[in-house]
This record gives C-alpha cells, sequence and structure tokens, in this order.
C-alpha cells in the first residue's frame, strides 16, 4: 500500500516554492511512490494547472466563501486567538490520517499544519524566508502562536544554511532541522536568432521585496555612460505601474520591457547575456538558480541566499544591496569585457549540478522513510 501524503500551500500563485511544489508534483507519478494531496487555502493561480489532477486530490479550504469573511476571521484570529473556523473547516475537508503532512509553505499553511498535528505520523514544515530580513509572516499570528507550532513539528525543512542560521535566531528550538536546496528542471528552450545588443534578464514578483527599481536605476546609469542593451523583467505585481512610471521617467522605454508573468521564462533565460537579481531579501532564490541552470552569468545584491548560491562571488558577482552605482559599474565591466562573461558562464555551468531534481527527491525520499 502506498503511504499518504499531504501538501499544504497558500495558493499557487506565481512564486518560487509554489513553482518548485508544482514542478515536483507534475513529475510525482516518476519520482515519489506516494498517494499525494494537496490542501490549498486559496484556489487560484496560474502554477494550479500543472498539478495532474488524476494523480493529486486538491482540498479547496476557501470553497466558493467570500473573500471578505476569512480576512475578516484571519482578524479575529489574530487579536484575539479565537480560531475555531479554521480548526472546523480543516476538520470537515480533511478527515483521513496521514504518513507525513507537510506545510511547504510559511504563514497560512502553518497555521492551518497546527489542526493536523495528532492526524499525521510525521509533521514537516518548509521555510524558504530569511526570517531576520522578511519574517512577513508574524503579523498573521496571534501572540507566540507562531513559535508555538514551529515547536511542535517533526522536522524543520530549510531552503539554504542562511535560512537556518536566520531561522534559528527567531525561532531556536530543540525541533531536528536540515537543509535541502530546491531543484531546477532544465527545460528545452528555442534559441533565438543572436543580435548585437547587449541582453540582460531579470525574473520575479513585481513588489518591493525584489528591489526592480534599482536595476532601472542602474540601467540609466549604464544608458548615460553610452552603452546598448536591452533588459527583460519578466513577472507581475503590484509595482508595475510604479516601474512604468521609472522606466518612462529615465528614458528607457526603449531598452526595458515588462514582459508580465510567463508560465516558462526560459526562452528569455537562456538567450539573455547575463541574469541580474536586485532583491532586498532572499534565503533562497529561485530564479538565481535557474540562471545557474541555464548557464547564465549572475550579478546579485548580497543577500544571505545570494551569496550563499554564490559562495561569497565564486560562481557569480556580487554587489551591495540597492547600490545602483555598483551595479552600473558591474554591468559595465562585463559588456566591455567578454572574458568575463565568459569565465562566470563555465562557473555558473558547475555551480548548477547542486540543483538537480534527483538530489532533492532523494533527500527528500530519505526524510519520509
Amino acid at each position: 500500500m502506498k503511504r499518504k501524503v499531504l501538501f499544504i500551500v497558500n495558493s499557487m500563485r506565481a512564486g518560487g516554492a509554489e513553482k518548485i511544489l508544482s514542478d515536483l508534483l507534475e513529475r510525482s507519478e516518476h519520482y515519489l511512490e506516494y498517494e499525494i494531496d494537496l490542501l490549498i487555502f486559496d484556489e487560484n493561480g496560474p502554477f494550479l494547472s500543472k498539478i495532474p489532477s488524476d494523480k493529486v486530490k486538491v482540498y479547496n479550504f476557501k470553497k466558493n466563501d467570500s473573500k471578505l469573511k476569512w480576512w475578516v476571521l484571519k482578524k479575529v484570529y489574530k487579536y484575539t486567538g479565537i480560531k475555531i473556523f479554521f480548526d472546523n473547516r480543516v476538520k470537515e475537508l480533511i478527515k483521513e490520517n496521514y504518513d507525513c503532512t507537510i506545510s511547504f509553505v510559511e504563514g497560512i499553511p502553518v497555521f492551518l499544519h497546527s489542526f493536523l498535528l495528532n492526524k499525521s505520523r510525521l509533521n514537516l514544515t518548509w521555510v524558504h524566508n530569511d526570517f531576520v530580513t522578511n519574517h512577513w509572516t508574524q503579523v498573521l499570528f496571534h501572540k507566540n502562536d507562531e513559535r508555538d507550532i514551529y515547536g511542535r513539528m517533526d522536522k524543520i525543512i530549510t531552503v539554504s544554511n542562511s535560512a537556518l542560521e536566520s531561522f534559528n535566531l527567531i525561532y531556536e528550538n530543540n525541533v531536528n532541522k536540515q537543509v535541502i536546496y530546491n531543484f531546477v528542471i532544465k527545460n528545452h528552450y528555442k534559441v533565438l536568432e543572436k543580435t548585437n545588443i547587449f541582453t540582460l534578464c531579470t525574473i520575479g514578483r513585481l513588489e518591493t521585496i525584489k528591489n526592480f527599481n534599482c536595476l532601472i536605476r542602474a540601467l540609466k546609469i549604464v544608458k548615460e555612460q553610452g552603452y546598448s542593451f536591452k533588459c527583460y523583467i519578466i513577472g507581475e505585481g503590484s509595482e508595475r505601474q510604479n516601474l512604468l512610471r521609472d522606466i518612462e521617467k529615465f528614458g528607457l522605454c526603449s531598452e526595458i520591457i515588462l514582459t508580465g508573468f510567463l508560465m516558462n521564462p526560459t526562452e528569455y533565460l537562456n538567450n539573455s547575456d547575463m541574469f541580474i537579481s536586485t532583491s532586498f531579501s532572499e534565503s533562497f532564490s529561485l530564479a538565481i538558480a535557474e540562471a545557474l541552470v541555464a548557464n547564465k552569468p549572475v550579478i546579485a545584491s548580497k543577500t544571505i541566499g545570494a551569496c550563499e548560491l554564490l559562495k561569497n562571488g565564486q560562481y557569480g558577482i556580487l554587489f551591495d544591496i540597492d547600490n545602483e552605482k555598483e551595479l552600473a559599474e558591474r554591468i559595465i565591466d562585463c559588456m566591455f569585457n567578454r572574458n568575463i562573461l565568459a569565465n562566470y558562464q563555465l562557473k555558473s555551468k558547475e555551480r548548477a549540478a547542486i540543483f538537480e531534481l534527483e538530489n532533492f527527491v532523494q533527500q527528500l525520499q530519505q526524510v519520509l522513510k
């Protein structure tokens, strides 16, 4: 008899953790010999279509309820600690017992997991964030509930050693912990006709935390120095209009293109000369990992995740967070000296081996035993 595993997520919107889970579940028949269920707090997002409905049973927590209802109930819980509404809904949906339950994302999934701890032989939770610089989930929980729930898990998985160190600074406990790097699926791509224009690419949600304004300011400097280029910013989010305003203000409409969300940005990534990451905070940047797997030179801000993935500059170029002048200098160096690009392209190819799916699955299976 197959063992039963339940994953819990907030949604399947565009994000690194959601992409990892959708890629894993899409291939679960080949890699995971388990019967898999999925509990989603908010059943929407582009990655939901990738989950094989004939292989994975999906439970929709909100069902057809209004967004206002659960927004109010989350506020009631936050300020009073009353959570019976969530407890009742979880138990209404999930009636089976599991060999393992995994809250794959921080926040609401961890909260929902707390109502199922006694229905699973093994309880795992994933930490994707840097809890020191981006502990956004603390505003969701009543008093010390988040700390208490993490303390009741059987194992905590973090996506990098840096994320583990940050987590321990905030919530040090006696729970067993392990680092498992995210994986990247290397896709085949269409090779576009190469032009003489230097092309940059970046991928991420258009949100403040990704700090794409820094890239725009840097490229203003690059253009003022007389260099020609194209830059594709791939993603969608609440900062779109602000970014478009800055692009227009700096006269970069011909150079910078916002593509919107793309289910598979590989074509743009693989046909670029360089990948840029400008985030304020990253514990593990899936976009950087994808760039390394595509053998692209990487320039990244000095977040803990980027420093770890690039091994403090051995496998990519680092610059101080939010320093557009330094970023512009690094970009110009690479445009002027193609030997730098060639060197880091080889370095990226070397580093890519740590992101293989087989490594991830092997470690996950070992944990589930």
